[in-house]
């Protein structure tokens, strides 16, 4: 049961901290380049360094928490990093995957529209 819990809050945790920092870093690069702003390689590459960065400290909390909640470390680090890494990635899948699906569709050829020709013979 303590590992169960652990788990869902190691996940909601590192979930947390996972879809702020998409918002924070992540998500300002992208709606620039719906507009069509190009995004230098060194603002991605500050991005990546500082979102690095931000992970010592997520992850470090709940190990400074450890005797301060009756949960086991362990899966609790384990779920925080999962969820850390799923939640910031999720959004960045979910806009490749809608460009994809745009971009089959635009080439793909049109169906004949249908015509209300009901010539009898």
């Amino acid at each position: 049961m303590n590992t169960a819990l652990s788990i869902i809050a190691g996940v909601i945790w590192g979930g947390a901290c996972g879809i702020g920092k998409y918002l924070l870093l992540w998500r300002p690069l992208f709606d620039a380049a719906d507009n069509g702003d190009v995004s230098s390689q060194s603002r991605v590459g500050r991005n990546s360094t500082l979102s690095l960065l931000l992970d010592l400290p997520i992850l470090f909390l709940p190990y400074l928490l450890r005797n301060l909640l009756p949960l086991p470390l362990a899966p609790c680090l384990i779920a925080t990093a999962v969820a850390l890494s799923v939640c910031g990635r999720w959004p960045l899948l979910w806009r490749v995957h809608k460009q994809r699906r745009a971009e089959e569709a635009a080439e793909a050829p049109r169906e004949a529209a249908e015509t209300d020709d009901h010539t009898e013979f």
